[in-house]
């Protein structure tokens, strides 16, 4: 079990690392196609979700986390088989280092 986590870890931080990348090379399209461009966390999803369906077998979107204070919420992907939880967050203008950290700080302690 330990190294399948070790595993997906590796995959997950190879996914991340390349996830920058890729969405600069989609901008750029054959035949004039429209871009794919990286506009809201929605766009994140998508493109990561096609990402993380490249080396996971089993990647469910928004699935149900669990209840914490009273209420559930749903995290963006959960892969099955490794166990694992994937929350993506998407910077823009007007949000603070600061904000970034307490959203972070949330997601942890929901899905601890």
């Amino acid at each position: 079990m330990e190294a399948d986590i070790h595993s997906a870890t590796a995959r997950l931080v190879q996914l991340a690392d390349s996830f920058h990348r890729t969405a600069l090379r989609l901008r750029t399209r054959h035949a004039d196609r429209e871009p794919f461009l990286i506009n809201d966390e929605y766009d994140v999803q998508d493109l990561f979700s096609a990402l993380l369906e490249t080396r996971f077998e089993d990647v469910r979107r928004e699935e149900w986390g669990p209840s914490y204070a009273g209420g559930a919420t749903r995290v963006d992907f959960f892969l099955k088989s490794e166990c694992v939880l994937l929350e993506t967050k998407m910077t823009r203008d007007g949000l603070s280092d600061r904000r970034v950290g307490e959203e972070l700080i949330i997601d942890i302690a929901h899905y601890k």
